[in-house]
């Protein structure tokens, strides 16, 4: 492929639409107002946001070509324990690893984990 001004131009553009069309997809699928959705810093491709959820774009698609698979609840279940997990230093899985290992486990693991860095503060 040679190298082309124009060539460049169109397909970041088209880039940047279909990124914006797997947001769109996305807030369809869990019902999320994707109007008070954004890219932070218009960067596009990295996190899509409303104030309070970011996710990337990676977890989006996951979630788009999981079909019926992943509900609202799944997916917000895993976000709050990626935030959890933050909160206690700890590497919080992907959306995947979160749903192929033991999620109930997970959480009560987590919920120990608060309670001991609550108590030890």
């Amino acid at each position: 492929m040679i190298y082309d001004e124009d060539i460049k131009k169109i397909t970041i553009q088209q880039f940047y639409k279909c990124c914006d069309n797997i947001a769109a997809l996305f807030c369809e699928k869990y019902n999320f107002n994707q109007w008070t959705w954004d890219w932070p810093g218009n960067e596009i491709r990295g996190k899509f946001g409303d104030g309070y959820y970011y996710v990337d774009l990676q977890t989006m698609i996951y979630c788009i070509e999981q079909e019926n698979v992943i509900s609202k609840k799944d997916f917000l279940d895993w976000y709050n324990y990626c935030i959890d997990a933050k909160m206690v230093n700890i590497q919080a899985p992907n959306l995947r690893n979160w749903l192929t290992g033991n999620p109930n486990k997970m959480k009560e693991e987590m919920n120990s984990l608060i309670y001991q860095s609550v108590n030890l503060a």
